[in-house]
């Protein structure tokens, strides 16, 4: 297991502390964003969009850390279309 940590870090290019801190705050995040749409169950007019724009706070960040990590991470990325600059297809 050590060694697949040291691995996912090199892969990251990430110490542990940035890792530990970055992977703790996307599970404050989500765990907010999965009470906001627990509280949304039982009331559909509060936190009508609370979980979904919190989600897509976190993806955006996994995404531009990814970039951070490998800069030719677009040219592997399926969901982006070259032609339009890096844009959703």
């Amino acid at each position: 297991m050590l060694k697949a940590s040291r691995a996912h870090l090199a892969e990251c290019d990430e110490g542990y502390f940035t890792h530990l801190r970055a992977a703790l705050g996307i599970t404050v995040t989500l765990g907010a964003a999965a009470l906001a749409c627990a509280a949304h169950a039982f009331i559909p007019g509060i936190f009508t969009r609370t979980a979904s724009t919190r989600v897509e706070r976190v993806r955006s960040s996994i995404v531009a850390r990814q970039r951070v990590a490998s800069p030719l991470a677009d040219l592997a990325d399926p969901t982006t279309d070259e032609t339009t600059s890096g844009t959703p297809a």
